[in-house]
Protein backbone atom coordinates (compact mmCIF):
# COMPACT_ATOMS: atom_id res chain seq x y z
CA UNK A 1 0.00 0.00 0.00
CA UNK A 2 2.80 2.39 0.94
CA UNK A 3 4.64 1.52 -2.30
CA UNK A 4 1.48 2.16 -4.26
CA UNK A 5 1.01 5.54 -2.60
CA UNK A 6 4.67 6.38 -3.14
CA UNK A 7 4.38 5.40 -6.80
CA UNK A 8 1.26 7.55 -7.18
CA UNK A 9 3.02 10.44 -5.45
CA UNK A 10 5.96 10.04 -7.85
CA UNK A 11 3.56 10.03 -10.84
CA UNK A 12 1.83 13.16 -9.54
CA UNK A 13 5.18 14.85 -8.93
CA UNK A 14 6.30 13.91 -12.44
CA UNK A 15 3.06 15.28 -13.93
CA UNK A 16 3.40 18.42 -11.86
CA UNK A 17 6.99 18.91 -13.06
CA UNK A 18 5.92 18.41 -16.67
CA UNK A 19 3.10 20.93 -16.22
CA UNK A 20 5.48 23.37 -14.55
CA UNK A 21 7.92 22.98 -17.45
CA UNK A 22 5.12 23.50 -19.99
CA UNK A 23 3.94 26.52 -18.00
CA UNK A 24 7.45 28.02 -18.14
CA UNK A 25 7.63 27.34 -21.88
CA UNK A 26 4.26 29.02 -22.47
CA UNK A 27 5.26 31.91 -20.24
CA UNK A 28 8.47 32.35 -22.27
CA UNK A 29 6.52 32.17 -25.53
CA UNK A 30 4.04 34.71 -24.19
CA UNK A 31 6.87 37.12 -23.34
CA UNK A 32 8.31 36.64 -26.82
CA UNK A 33 4.94 37.37 -28.39
CA UNK A 34 4.62 40.51 -26.28
CA UNK A 35 8.05 41.67 -27.45
CA UNK A 36 7.06 41.08 -31.09
CA UNK A 37 3.77 42.88 -30.47
CA UNK A 38 5.54 45.91 -29.04
CA UNK A 39 7.92 45.93 -32.00
CA UNK A 40 5.01 45.67 -34.44
CA UNK A 41 3.20 48.51 -32.67
CA UNK A 42 6.35 50.64 -32.85
CA UNK A 43 6.80 49.88 -36.54
CA UNK A 44 3.14 50.65 -37.18
CA UNK A 45 3.50 54.02 -35.45
CA UNK A 46 6.59 54.76 -37.55
CA UNK A 47 4.74 53.75 -40.71
CA UNK A 48 1.81 55.99 -39.81
CA UNK A 49 4.17 58.91 -39.17
CA UNK A 50 5.94 58.31 -42.47
CA UNK A 51 2.61 57.99 -44.28
CA UNK A 52 1.39 61.28 -42.78
CA UNK A 53 4.63 62.99 -43.85
CA UNK A 54 4.21 61.61 -47.37
CA UNK A 55 0.60 62.76 -47.53
CA UNK A 56 1.63 66.24 -46.35
CA UNK A 57 4.37 66.36 -48.97
CA UNK A 58 1.92 65.30 -51.70
CA UNK A 59 -0.45 68.09 -50.65
CA UNK A 60 2.41 70.60 -50.68
CA UNK A 61 3.45 69.45 -54.15
CA UNK A 62 -0.14 69.64 -55.39
CA UNK A 63 -0.34 73.25 -54.20
CA UNK A 64 2.99 73.98 -55.86
CA UNK A 65 1.68 72.34 -59.04
CA UNK A 66 -1.39 74.60 -58.97
CA UNK A 67 0.85 77.62 -58.48
CA UNK A 68 2.91 76.55 -61.49
CA UNK A 69 -0.22 76.16 -63.60
CA UNK A 70 -1.41 79.61 -62.52
CA UNK A 71 2.03 81.01 -63.30
CA UNK A 72 1.97 79.39 -66.76
CA UNK A 73 -1.47 80.90 -67.43
CA UNK A 74 -0.18 84.29 -66.33
CA UNK A 75 2.77 83.97 -68.69
CA UNK A 76 0.41 83.16 -71.55
CA UNK A 77 -1.49 86.39 -70.84
CA UNK A 78 1.74 88.33 -70.76
CA UNK A 79 2.72 86.71 -74.06
CA UNK A 80 -0.43 88.20 -75.64
CA UNK A 81 0.48 91.65 -74.31
CA UNK A 82 4.04 91.24 -75.56
CA UNK A 83 2.81 90.58 -79.09
CA UNK A 84 1.18 94.04 -79.08
CA UNK A 85 4.51 95.67 -78.14
CA UNK A 86 6.76 93.45 -80.31
CA UNK A 87 9.31 96.10 -81.28
CA UNK A 88 10.11 97.41 -77.80
CA UNK A 89 9.72 94.14 -75.85
CA UNK A 90 11.37 91.37 -77.95
CA UNK A 91 14.11 90.75 -75.40
CA UNK A 92 11.63 90.55 -72.52
CA UNK A 93 9.47 88.17 -74.55
CA UNK A 94 12.40 85.76 -75.05
CA UNK A 95 13.19 85.86 -71.33
CA UNK A 96 9.58 85.10 -70.45
CA UNK A 97 9.47 82.22 -72.93
CA UNK A 98 12.66 80.79 -71.43
CA UNK A 99 11.14 81.16 -67.97
CA UNK A 100 8.02 79.46 -69.24
CA UNK A 101 10.09 76.51 -70.49
CA UNK A 102 11.80 76.33 -67.12
CA UNK A 103 8.42 76.25 -65.43
CA UNK A 104 7.25 73.48 -67.74
CA UNK A 105 10.39 71.51 -66.93
CA UNK A 106 9.89 72.13 -63.20
CA UNK A 107 6.26 71.10 -63.64
CA UNK A 108 7.36 67.83 -65.29
CA UNK A 109 9.87 67.20 -62.51
CA UNK A 110 7.17 67.83 -59.92
CA UNK A 111 4.87 65.37 -61.68
CA UNK A 112 7.63 62.73 -61.51
CA UNK A 113 8.17 63.53 -57.81
CA UNK A 114 4.44 63.28 -57.15
CA UNK A 115 4.44 59.87 -58.87
CA UNK A 116 7.36 58.74 -56.69
CA UNK A 117 5.56 59.98 -53.59
CA UNK A 118 2.38 58.18 -54.62
CA UNK A 119 4.43 54.99 -55.12
CA UNK A 120 5.98 55.50 -51.69
CA UNK A 121 2.53 56.05 -50.23
CA UNK A 122 1.29 52.81 -51.83
CA UNK A 123 4.30 50.98 -50.41
CA UNK A 124 3.60 52.45 -46.98
CA UNK A 125 -0.04 51.43 -47.22
CA UNK A 126 1.07 47.89 -48.14
CA UNK A 127 3.49 47.88 -45.22
CA UNK A 128 0.73 49.17 -42.97
CA UNK A 129 -1.53 46.35 -44.15
CA UNK A 130 1.26 43.83 -43.54
CA UNK A 131 1.83 45.17 -40.05
CA UNK A 132 -1.90 45.13 -39.37
CA UNK A 133 -1.94 41.46 -40.38
CA UNK A 134 1.03 40.80 -38.13
CA UNK A 135 -0.69 42.65 -35.30
CA UNK A 136 -3.85 40.57 -35.79
CA UNK A 137 -1.82 37.36 -35.81
CA UNK A 138 -0.07 38.40 -32.60
CA UNK A 139 -3.41 39.28 -31.02
CA UNK A 140 -4.72 35.84 -32.00
CA UNK A 141 -1.65 34.19 -30.52
CA UNK A 142 -2.12 36.14 -27.29
CA UNK A 143 -5.80 35.32 -27.27
CA UNK A 144 -5.09 31.63 -27.83
CA UNK A 145 -2.36 31.71 -25.19
CA UNK A 146 -4.75 33.35 -22.72
CA UNK A 147 -7.35 30.66 -23.37
CA UNK A 148 -4.79 27.90 -22.82
CA UNK A 149 -3.77 29.39 -19.47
Amino acid sequence: MLKSLQKEKDNITCCFNELEEEHQTLKSQHESVLVHLRQAEYELAQTKTCLQSSENEVKRLQLLHEECKASCASLQNEKGAIKEEVTSLKKQKLLLLNEHEGLKEAHSELQVEVTHLKDAMRMLKNENARLSGLFSAVKNLISNDTRVN
